[in-house]
C-alpha cells in the first residue's frame, strides 16, 4: 500500500510557535546559510519561511503610518499572520486521490493544500494571505467543499480586483493539484496598508 501521509505530531503551544518563528527568521537573515535541513525539509518550517520572505518583499512597500485609519502593520498583526501559517501548515485531515490500482492509496494532507492556497493567494501583487480554511468533508471524494481566506492588500490597489485575482489564482491551483470539488472560494479583505511614497530626488534641483 502506498501511503504518502506523514504522522501528524502534537501541535506546539504559543511559546513553541514563537521560538520556531524566531529561529526561522534568524536563519533567513543569515541568508539561509549554512543549509538547515530541519527548516528547509520540514513542511511547517518551509511554510513559515515562505511567509517571512513574502513579508520581507512587502515590507519595503509599507510605511510607518501617519494616519490612524490606515496603520502600518504592527507586531501583533505579524504574529497573527505567522501564527496562522504555523497552525495551518500542520497535516490535518487526509485528502485522498483517486486510483485505478486496487490497494493503492494516495493522499495529500490538508496542511499541504492550505499551503497551496496560501502560496496562490500570495502570488497576487500587493496581497498577503492571513488565514485560510477548507470547510467540508475533504476525506470523502467528491464531497463539496468551500475555501475561505482573509487577506491584506496595499493601499491604492483595487480591493475588488485583488479579491477576484486571489479567487482565480486559488481556483487554478486547486484544479491543477487536487481533486477537490470546490463550490465556492470566499475571499475577505481584512486590512489595507499604505504603500511607501517614493522619495523626491532633490540633488541638482533648482533653488
Amino acid at each position: 500500500m502506498n501511503d504518502l501521509t506523514p504522522i501528524d505530531p502534537p501541535g506546539p503551544d504559543a511559546d513553541d510557535e514563537n521560538d520556531a518563528v524566531e529561529r526561522i527568521s534568524e536563519y533567513l537573515e543569515a541568508g539561509r546559510v549554512p543549509y538547515d535541513p530541519s527548516i528547509e525539509e520540514d513542511p511547517e518550517a518551509r511554510a513559515i519561511l515562505r511567509s517571512l520572505i513574502r513579508l520581507g518583499s512587502l515590507s519595503g512597500e509599507l510605511i510607518e503610518a501617519d494616519a490612524a485609519s490606515l496603520p502600518a502593520p504592527d507586531d501583533s498583526w505579524l504574529k497573527g499572520v505567522l501564527g496562522a501559517v504555523t497552525r495551518e501548515a500542520r497535516s490535518g485531515r487526509d485528502i485522498p486521490f483517486s486510483s485505478t490500482e486496487p490497494g493503492d492509496r494516495f493522499l495529500i494532507t490538508e496542511g499541504a493544500v492550505r499551503g497551496l492556497i496560501r502560496d496562490a493567494g500570495d502570488s497576487v501583487e500587493g496581497v498577503l494571505v492571513g488565514r485560510c480554511s477548507i470547510e467540508g468533508d475533504v476525506t470523502d471524494p467528491g464531497a463539496e467543499v468551500t475555501i475561505s481566506l482573509t487577506a491584506t492588500v496595499l493601499y491604492g490597489i483595487s480591493i475588488t480586483d485583488s479579491a477576484e485575482h486571489v479567487r482565480a489564482a486559488v481556483h487554478s491551483a486547486l484544479l491543477r493539484h487536487t481533486e477537490l470539488t470546490v463550490v465556492s472560494i470566499d475571499v475577505e479583505i481584512t486590512d489595507v496598508f499604505i504603500a511607501r511614497a517614493p522619495k523626491a530626488d532633490t540633488e541638482g534641483a533648482p533653488s
